[in-house]
């Protein structure tokens, strides 16, 4: 088997393996990206139904300090104002929670491209040894190694597009490792602002049993 065929064969292996992994694994992503979906739009109704309802219950607080002072007025205003305490608790849960989901998706995005990466220094460690292998011969024993030139030529252009191969991956590695570094740039800001919003919280709650 010459050199073009090892070659063609480990491209054509290299694709057929791409194809069985995307046909394994694109469903079950899909699915998992859809329920992430859902689960999203089901926090952020939550949070428009809770912010609804806290904003009528500023203007009932509103309506209340406006009338003549009793002392049922008074109970009432405070009443509202605990409901609102509790139902601004409720809006930092959900917001939590949300924060905490961006937080495991984007650690799941970073796990994600770190395999990538460690599947592409596999496939560098085979490209190098092929140009290994065609830079262990001199130029006069590979022309003797062929009986006609064509094959010559063939082999030559087979180690020019391995070159070529490797200087896209490289280019794809580069861009891969920067993406991780700016995933986790955006999983660590959303992890200060879940704890920004675990703080908030805990004074609601300090406000509320005061």
């Amino acid at each position: 088997m010459n050199f073009r065929t090892k070659t063609l064969n480990f491209k054509k292996a290299i694709i057929i393996y791409g194809f069985l992994v995307l046909g394994i694994f694109l469903p079950l992503l899909a699915l998992n990206a859809q329920t992430v979906e859902d689960r999203r739009n089901e926090l952020k109704q939550s949070l428009e139904v809770l912010d609804a309802q806290i904003q009528e219950l500023n203007g009932s607080i509103a309506e209340g300090k406006q009338q003549s002072a009793t002392l049922q007025k008074e109970i009432n205003i405070l009443k509202n104002e605990a409901k609102k305490i509790e139902l601004e608790i409720k809006q930092l849960d959900l917001a939590i929670a949300e924060a905490r989901l961006e937080i495991d998706e984007k650690d799941k995005e970073i796990d994600q491209i770190e395999k990538k990466l460690s599947s592409r220094k596999t496939t560098l460690a085979e490209f190098l040894r092929k140009i290994n292998e065609a830079d262990q011969a001199s130029l006069f024993e590979i022309v003797l190694s062929h009986k006609k030139f064509s094959d010559f030529f063939n082999k030559i252009n087979a180690v020019q597009d391995l070159h070529r191969e490797i200087k896209e991956f490289f280019e794809k590695t580069q861009a891969l490792k920067k993406k991780t570094e700016e995933e986790k740039e955006d999983a660590e800001e959303q992890k200060r602002q879940y704890e920004r919003l675990r703080s908030i919280q805990g004074v609601k709650k300090s406000d509320l049993t005061e």
